[in-house]
């Protein structure tokens, strides 16, 4: 099982209004725990996930998403599911001021096709 702990965070976005940013960082945890305050837990789902890995400027990160849709959307025997959607940063330190951050992008995909 995973935490994911929501930080409200100064960050800056293109598609997102400043009021509605958030970060969620997750941990992993031996059981269920009654979820209080700004902290709660999730569980990412077992399945398939299509998976890109993001090297670059923070700021191409939208490219990325958008490479990760479309190859997707190629695949036969798929399709989308957008109920979980998430990314794993693979820096240790998130720094947006950084030229170049790594991230694994992932999007759940549900087989149409045994």
């Amino acid at each position: 099982m995973l935490i994911r702990a929501r930080l409200s965070l100064p960050a800056c976005s293109d598609t997102t209004d400043e009021d509605k940013l958030r970060f969620e960082a997750c941990v992993l945890v031996d059981g269920p725990f009654v979820a209080q305050g700004e902290v709660g837990h999730q569980e990412i789902a077992p399945g398939y996930y299509g998976v890109v890995r993001h090297a670059g400027p923070y700021s191409t990160l939208g490219k990325a998403y958008q490479e990760l849709f479309e190859q997707s959307q190629r695949l036969e025997g798929f399709r989308i599911d957008p109920s979980s959607t998430f990314e794993l940063l693979l820096d240790t330190d998130v720094k947006t001021e950084y030229e170049v951050g790594w991230s694994e992008l992932y999007l759940r995909l549900e087989r149409t096709k045994p």
